[in-house]
């Protein structure tokens, strides 16, 4: 008998899209600058020295963020219409400036199949109320940690992840890549996690941070080392 609750239990914590177990969302934000300047990755403009939304991909606890199937549905961006200001600015574009391109990208790779329950409105307003809320400004938290963009000091993970971790009650990811000018690794992106209700703070797990261990430390560079030219967002 006790098995049998724990087993309803665990399946009631799950929330299905299109029959895929899905137990998590990563809000993923990018450091602009250090998008430009890996090898072969140009933007057409210098990205600000801010985080911006990378996407809000729902995930389980044991493989890679759940893709959704290719439809030749319409992106609906009629029904975001009155949050393109602050999608704009919080959710940007940085390679192509193609705003809209971008949502829509992330939108059918990764949240088309949530709809429903999750509508598109759902989907942007809770993105941009995560990226807005003042507990979860990474900027923020990492200036009052000591820790700054302007500076080339060499980092390892835990430098970037205890603060954010302290201000915010939960553990978050961390994910580098390698500068092409410098050849150095990079803070790439950080992300929060939330729970399938796509707005209580989790742990993120540990498959959400592993790619700043390549190398024995990396660093936060400065927003002028990246490239900028002819972009080469698809």
């Amino acid at each position: 008998m006790a098995q049998h609750i724990f087993i309803l239990c665990l399946l009631s914590s799950l929330l299905f899209v299109n029959g895929i177990p899905f137990d998590f969302f990563q809000l993923v934000q990018q450091w602009g600058p250090n998008i430009c300047s890996p090898a072969g990755s140009k933007c057409y403009a210098q990205p600000q020295p801010m985080f911006t939304i990378h996407g809000l991909w729902p995930s389980n606890f044991s493989t890679v963020p759940i893709l959704c199937p290719r439809t030749k549905k319409l992106f609906p961006q009629g029904k975001v219409t009155s949050l393109e200001q602050h999608l704009n600015k919080y959710w940007p574009d940085v390679i192509s400036g193609k705003n809209s391109n971008f949502w829509e990208h992330e939108w059918r790779k990764h949240a088309d199949c949530i709809d429903p329950p999750f509508t598109i409105f759902w989907y942007f307003d809770i993105s941009l109320r995560h990226r807005m809320n003042k507990t979860y400004d990474l900027l923020t938290i990492l200036n009052d940690a000591g820790l700054s963009h302007q500076t080339h000091k060499d980092l390892i993970s835990q430098n970037v992840l205890d603060p954010i971790k302290n201000a915010t009650g939960m553990e978050p990811g961390i994910r580098c890549n390698i500068n092409g000018i410098t050849k150095k690794l990079q803070l790439k992106e950080i992300v929060l996690c939330f729970g399938n209700d796509g707005t209580t703070l989790i742990d993120c797990p540990s498959f959400v941070s592993n790619t700043c261990t390549s190398q024995p430390k990396f660093v936060w560079l400065l927003p002028q080392q990246s490239s900028v030219g002819v972009p080469d967002y698809p």
